[in-house]
């Protein structure tokens, strides 16, 4: 008997207590595969919800109701919370109390009766291509941790990669004969990213500062030789568009992923493209960088690709005819 079962077979729904229910959603999780950072994202957002609803009187995970799960929610928006990730925080509870319910934990699940909020369809932040010039050009490239940075910012632009997915790279995953390597991305998927010119000599360049580097060691480290952190790199492009003089909020390291998406569809890339590029298992996911495109740019395209100028010669075409 595993785990999970030997610890449910003691706990009933009435004596379930908040701490026992994320610890069994926890040993759920990590029997399912969550990675780390699932696992975190989980554990934080859950938390969130939890502090509330012990203030909101709700001591123990079986006295929750819908009118508690939309009171959360109203809070949430109220506190200035997107609508995507309004609805991040409850898919979180819905899968929490569905584990609970599945696992005998508890008799029903009190998000069954809640509308999921809606998502305002808008353009994820995006870095622009004069915005990411202008963060390479502070850059100290004769430092070794100048050529670290445009080495990492590059491929994250350049690839579409998550952060995650680029900071744990190890350097015999890389390809640079082809400009390509191998990423474990959400779900514990691999899949396959690439790269140009440009990015191949910036992460070859960083490379030969690293002479005594292994192959199983990772690509991008501290100046300890330490794997480099996400929240690192967050803090570290966070004062680079500080003195860039940047001012859209949250424009970060995913901000690089997005502009790098927006960016294909402005050099003619279709969205099916786009989506195996990004990595992402729905093509709905990605629709939403098209409202990034403006008018005249979505006109140019249609007016470059030209359907009638892509057939064959017109009936009139076929002889010259003059006029006099």
């Amino acid at each position: 008997m595993n785990e999970t079962a030997l610890a449910i077979q003691s706990i009933r729904p009435e004596t379930l207590t908040w701490e026992q229910a994320l610890s069994m959603f926890q040993l759920r999780g990590r029997a399912e595969g969550h990675s780390p950072a699932t696992a975190e994202h989980y554990r934080w957002t859950l938390a969130q919800a939890v502090a509330y609803f012990k203030r909101a009187g709700a001591q123990r995970p079986c006295v929750v109701s819908p009118v508690h799960i939309k009171q959360f929610l109203d809070d949430r928006r109220a506190a200035g919370l997107a609508s995507a990730t309004l609805q991040t925080r409850f898919r979180h509870l819905r899968t929490l109390f569905r584990s609970l319910v599945a696992d005998g934990l508890l008799t029903k699940n009190p998000t069954d009766t809640v509308a999921k909020p809606k998502i305002e369809v808008r353009p994820p932040k995006a870095f622009r291509p004069e915005d990411f010039a202008a963060i390479l050009e502070l850059l100290n490239t004769k430092t070794a941790l100048g050529k670290r940075d445009l080495a990492l910012f590059c491929m994250l632009f350049d690839s579409g990669a998550r952060v995650s997915e680029a900071l744990s790279l190890r350097i015999q995953d890389l390809d640079l004969a082809q400009n390509t390597a191998t990423v474990r991305g959400k779900g514990g998927k691999f899949r396959p990213i690439v790269w140009g010119e440009k990015t191949r000599r910036a992460v070859l360049d960083w490379l030969r500062c690293r002479s005594e580097a292994k192959p199983g060691d990772r690509v991008f480290c501290n100046h300890f030789g330490e794997p480099l952190s996400r929240n690192a790199v967050r803090l570290r492009l966070k004062r680079l568009t500080q003195r860039v003089g940047i001012a859209a909020p949250r424009l970060g390291a995913h901000a690089l992923r997005h502009g790098c998406a927006v960016e294909l569809l402005r050099g003619g890339a279709d969205v099916e493209t786009v989506r195996r590029v990004l990595g992402h298992s729905r093509l709905t996911t990605t629709q939403i960088y098209l409202g990034a495109l403006t008018d005249a740019e979505a006109l140019a395209k249609a007016q470059a690709i030209g359907v009638v100028d892509r057939m064959g010669p017109l009936p009139n075409e076929r002889r010259q005819v003059r006029f006099r």
